[in-house]
């Protein structure tokens, strides 16, 4: 087996083990992988830690976080709370959001122009 099959085999299963644990362990886990990956890490590497954490099908508990800065589209930064299993987890792991693009692109270009205040839902 490669490093990196060792090393993705070690994060699949310490994952598996904290979306088990105590939901303040996880919390605590989540939080401190959240500061990590959006201040230190470039954006590829973020991008794997979420997949790895996100992306095996694990369940973890219900944790409310605060909500998080991100940029849309060009360069539009919104707050978004974020809800691990949906599409606005990824702000816990980066600053930028890839979600529905096109839109925020035709909101940043268009509508910004005459409203003060959007409310995308």
């Amino acid at each position: 087996m490669t490093v990196k099959g060792l090393v993705q085999q070690a994060a699949n299963r310490l994952h598996s083990e904290l979306a088990r644990a105590p939901k303040s362990v996880a919390g605590a886990y989540l939080y401190l992988i959240s500061i990590t990956s959006r201040a230190m890490l470039p954006r590829s590497i973020s991008r794997r830690v979420m997949n790895s954490i996100c992306g095996i099908g694990l369940e973890w508990p219900a944790i409310s976080f605060r909500s998080r800065k991100v940029i849309v589209a060009s360069g539009t930064e919104i707050r978004l709370v974020p809800h691990m299993g949906e599409f606005d987890q990824a702000a816990l792991f980066t600053r930028t959001l890839d979600y529905e693009r096109p839109v925020f692109e035709w909101l940043e270009n268009n509508a910004s122009k005459r409203y003060d205040l959007i409310i995308e839902i």
